[in-house]
């Protein structure tokens, strides 16, 4: 953290601050949470475990830290502690030169997801009657359910939650790491197991096929990303559905805009076969 210890980044909706000593208290009043505990697979920490834990961070030369703030929020109290929503993590990679890992793709995964959603949602060919009549004399304007708000909240309605049903798939090197199955890593070392073969990860085996902290850190990536995003979804499924891809309206021309959006159009390859890195519990 120390190259970014002077770093602020400012974007449209946020700004990412160099985790501090004072953003500590709320960050450890955030991850009192169960839930929290749980999508982040994190343990509970004393307040004073949490301080050291930000002082290794800041002190760690390949990982940035980052508190993110709500930009309007913080120009309208101008107090960061207020306006903490969330962190971001960057591992550097390579120093020379200087490279670092930062994951993007959740604006894919989400997109991908909410399309799935849609075109489910989209089978249903009901026509629904909205409106209302005190007297029962006015008729009540009827709709197609394919067409309405009603479809579009329902789509959108955990959505996110299908973000825990992807694994990491490490043989993989770039974005399609992340998807639905499971990884060449635990299919053999469920083939092990189911062989009688003793395998220690250093977990209970039936924590193996729970999601992983950077699974769960991508739902929640997914939840923000819709909520930063509402209006872009809203304007393409009432002006745009049908004539252009979600994925392109919403990640390349709004949540990844100016940006690097090459990983969209990764595909898995037919000829991968086994896994080049070494396996550790981020797998997990």
């Amino acid at each position: 953290m120390k190259i970014n210890s002077n770093q602020k980044i400012v974007s449209s909706n946020l700004i990412l601050m160099p985790y501090r000593e004072y953003h500590v208290p709320k960050y450890h009043t955030w991850m009192k949470s169960d839930e929290l505990q749980k999508l982040t697979a994190s343990e509970p920490l004393t307040l004073e475990q949490e301080y050291d834990m930000q002082k290794s961070w800041r002190d760690d030369e390949d990982k940035c830290t980052f508190i993110i703030l709500d930009k309007m929020k913080y120009n309208e109290c101008n107090e960061e502690t207020e306006s903490m929503i969330g962190d971001t993590n960057i591992f550097i990679v390579s120093k020379e030169p200087i490279v670092g890992e930062i994951e993007i793709m959740i604006a894919e995964v989400s997109a991908r997801e909410l399309q799935s959603r849609l075109e489910e949602t989209g089978k249903v060919h009901d026509v629904i009657e909205i409106g209302y009549s005190l007297d029962d004399v006015q008729p009540k304007k009827k709709t197609k359910y394919q067409k309405s708000e009603l479809r579009l909240i329902e789509s959108l309605e955990g959505v996110c939650d299908r973000i825990l049903e992807y694994n990491i798939h490490k043989e993989r090197q770039d974005s399609t790491r992340f998807a639905k199955g499971m990884s060449q890593t635990f299919k053999t070392l469920h083939g092990l197991v189911d062989k009688g073969v003793k395998v220690d990860l250093g977990i209970p085996y039936e924590l193996w096929d729970k999601p992983s902290a950077e699974i769960t850190h991508m739902k929640t990536q997914c939840e923000s990303l819709l909520e930063e995003n509402e209006g872009a979804v809203e304007d393409w499924y009432w002006n745009h559905q049908g004539a252009i891809d979600l994925k392109i309206h919403l990640c390349t021309k709004h949540a990844l805009k100016g940006a690097d959006d090459s990983c969209l159009y990764e595909v898995i390859k037919s000829d991968e076969k086994g896994e080049t890195g070494k396996l550790d519990k981020s797998e997990l």
